[in-house]
């Protein structure tokens, strides 16, 4: 198995139908496709709604760009006095020596250097992943909303439902577990 880079390697390694390959130029003009062996080996082809495809396999989803979106969401140009260097804290540096990623997420605000919306997950969910990431010694850091990068709207989830989230897990997990501001 091998990188993929484009449309062509995504149709012949079954994760996208060729009848939708046409479709998805306009994606691939617009943001790069590249999918790593390990990424390919965790997707399951058969299963249109496979998560780990919904991550990095492109959709015509986005092309939809809402009027809130914006190709830099957080602002890092104004903090980034050298390409490839991003200093926005006093104490730290984002350094992107190499201008180019090995797989390209698909909702990565970053894509200008080349869980899903609607389906997030239950605070049931969320307080047991919370919980075994504690226990192997990962602090679980906060809840945040998907930045509003072009074309990501399909990925991002409401304010009311983080909202709804949070106050789920308030009472059963400790402020360990769930940062509240």
């Amino acid at each position: 198995m091998k990188r993929i880079s484009d449309l062509k390697g995504l149709a012949a390694a079954g994760l996208v139908p060729p009848e939708r390959e046409d479709a998805l130029h306009r994606v691939a003009s617009r943001w790069a496709v590249a999918l790593t062996p390990a990424v390919q080996a965790r997707i399951d082809p058969a299963d249109p709604a496979d998560p780990i495809a919904r991550q990095f396999v492109p959709s015509v989803d986005e092309l939809q760009i809402a009027p809130d979106e914006r190709e830099d969401p957080i602002g890092d140009a104004d903090f980034t006095p050298l390409k490839g260097l991003t200093h926005r804290y006093p104490d730290r540096v984002l350094l992107k020596p190499t201008h180019a990623c090995p797989v390209y997420c698909r909702f990565c605000f970053r894509r200008e250097a080349v869980g899903p919306g609607g389906e997030s997950l239950a605070a049931a969910e969320l307080e047991a992943l919370f919980r075994a990431l504690v226990a192997m010694r990962v602090k679980p850091y906060y809840l945040h909303h998907a930045d509003l990068a072009p074309g990501t709207g399909h990925f991002r989830t409401s304010i009311a439902t983080g909202q709804a989230l949070v106050r789920g897990l308030r009472g059963r997990v400790s402020g360990l577990y769930v940062l509240i501001m």
